[in-house]
């Protein structure tokens, strides 16, 4: 086939698509007004007309699929994805980014959804976001999705979770000491964590111990990262045994279990001087009367006084196979294993010695 333009005497025209305001890379301009040329050379026109027009836009619609493979950069939109952590990059966005440099990739684009919720991420968002930090040209590919669904996963925290997790630290914080157990949590509302494994510290404040009432501040970490803080206040009870008095005492008499019995009670409704101890205190005496009913505390006795001031005694010494037994003289008040000094009788010396009983004592050097 030859064409013969000898006959025409105007000079072909084209066409300079970047004065209609296409959305097309500058490439496509220049083939399209190529393609004009040629078909003008071959219809040997005169003026270019409206239906020549027409079929130039189809032709360049025909070839838009194209154009980002032309032009080496083409994205497309993952149909749906899952994300952590509060900032949304734009490469989480894409399944395909091929001509984009990589740091625009890791840029941020927005904050992920709310954990337990999901987001729809649009062409059109992407585009906004690449006007302002890409220069380039940009293509979709026609066959992607048009939108991208950022989840980020979750699981709801209900309050018999957060219950547990509060008596676990309780027992911690109180070493195992009696039972401790939450009563209530006030105002909770369940709330989402991640989905994913994460790493769960509750820390309770040292004022716990003296009050019915605390808060619980419980972190969640997810990959090293705490990415939420909650803050639960709580009614607690920390029962342990307690002795109460079957009969009245006046101050100075020693202490007799039997008059004393066992209960279980809650101490943070009761006196912090309480005394706590499983085992009943042994060779004490009351510094104040206690009546019946009256529970026992720390303030209400002191170690029983075995030796008093003056009282003579035997210091009995131990070295090896060898023993010795020597009399002395108490110089101060002592109980049962507290250490007093004592006066040689012979040597008039002061000794160091821990109180046995009543009358003997422990060379205590």
């Amino acid at each position: 086939m030859r064409i013969d333009n000898t006959k025409s005497n105007q000079a072909v025209k084209t066409i300079d698509f970047s004065v209609y305001d296409l959305p097309l890379p500058n490439p496509f301009c220049t083939l399209l007004s190529s393609l004009t040329q040629f078909l003008s050379v071959c219809q040997k026109a005169k003026r270019v007309d409206k239906p020549f027009l027409n079929i130039l836009f189809i032709s360049m619609l025909l070839i838009s699929p194209f154009r980002g493979t032309l032009t080496g950069q083409t994205l497309i939109l993952h149909e749906k994805v899952s994300v952590k952590g509060e900032d949304l990059q734009l490469g989480q966005l894409l399944q395909q980014a091929r001509g984009i440099d990589p740091k625009i990739l890791k840029m941020r684009i927005g904050e992920t959804p709310p954990i337990g919720n999901k987001r729809k991420w649009t062409r059109g968002m992407v585009d906004k976001f690449l006007k302002k930090h890409y220069h380039g040209t940009i293509a979709w590919d026609g066959d992607g999705p048009k939108a991208c669904i950022v989840d980020r996963p979750g699981r709801w925290v209900e309050e018999k979770t957060v219950l547990l997790m509060i008596e676990k630290s309780l027992r911690r914080l109180t070493k195992g000491e009696g039972k401790a157990s939450v009563e209530e949590l006030n105002q909770f509302q369940s709330f989402a964590i991640p989905a994913g494994p994460s790493d769960i510290v509750v820390d309770l404040p040292s004022s716990t111990l003296s009050n019915p009432w605390a808060v619980a501040t419980i972190h969640f970490e997810e990959d090293g990262d705490r990415v939420i803080t909650k803050n639960i206040r709580f009614r607690w009870s920390w029962v342990r045994p307690a002795w109460r008095s079957n009969d009245s005492a006046k101050s100075g008499a020693y202490l007799n279990a039997s008059k004393f019995e066992a209960i279980m009670v809650d101490v943070l409704k009761e006196s912090r001087d309480l005394y706590l101890d499983g085992q009943f205190p042994i060779d004490m005496q009351l510094t104040r009367s206690i009546s019946p009913g009256s529970l026992l505390t720390r303030s209400q006795f002191r170690p029983r006084v075995l030796i008093r001031q003056g009282d003579p005694v035997v210091v009995h010494y131990r070295d090896g196979g060898v023993k010795i037994s020597i009399s002395a003289v108490a110089m101060r008040d002592g109980a049962r294993n507290e250490i007093i000094p004592a006066r040689n009788n012979k040597s008039r010396k002061l000794l160091s010695v821990r109180v046995i009983d009543e009358r003997n004592v422990a060379y205590a050097n």
